[in-house]
């Protein structure tokens, strides 16, 4: 059991639990499943893509539940008593792995989407074939998350942001 946490406010005003994992992170067995490079989108765009919708999928850590074993080693100390995570979080060494192994998997065989952990590319060459492949990527997603606020969808543009930490990459001219 973690012997501290902190409250962190959000922008909506509410607020955040966020558990000291460190000792914790420690005595894990490290998740060496692989996190994709930005870079490794490239060939997506090299398809004379055009047109890019990105999907922010909202507390997506939060669909994987954790096993009953891990829970109490994820206890946290709050001002309103002890809790233990039921699902995985922010803050635990493998959850990044975990959770790219996850979506790697709902998204398997759909070579038009780029999973980057939270973060989900689709991208298409005409309107009509992007219509048809957000109705599959978006199926896939609503099979798994339960409701339509559980992420948000920026729809047809021309130029995309992964991640909060990388620029924009537009669409890459291939030679003719």
């Amino acid at each position: 059991m973690e012997t501290w946490s902190t409250s962190v406010s959000k922008k909506n005003g509410s607020l955040r639990p966020c558990g000291n994992y460190r000792r914790l992170n420690t005595q894990m067995i490290p998740d060496r499943y692989p996190i994709p490079r930005i870079e490794d989108f490239h060939h997506i765009l090299k398809k004379k893509t055009k047109i890019f919708s990105k999907i922010d999928l909202f507390k997506a850590y939060f669909q994987i539940p954790i096993s009953v074993e891990a829970k109490e080693k994820t206890a946290i100390i709050t001002p309103f008593g002890l809790y233990e995570l039921n699902v995985i979080s922010f803050g635990l060494r493998n959850a990044p792995s975990t959770f790219q192994r996850f979506i790697n998997e709902v998204f398997f065989g759909l070579d038009f989407v780029f999973a980057y952990l939270d973060d989900i590319l689709v991208a298409s060459s005409t309107e009509d074939e992007h219509s048809k492949r957000m109705k599959v990527v978006l199926l896939s997603i609503r099979a798994i998350w339960s409701s339509y606020k559980s992420w948000k969808v920026g729809y047809g543009s021309e130029s995309i942001r992964i991640s909060r930490t990388h620029d924009y990459f537009e669409r890459i001219e291939t030679p003719s």
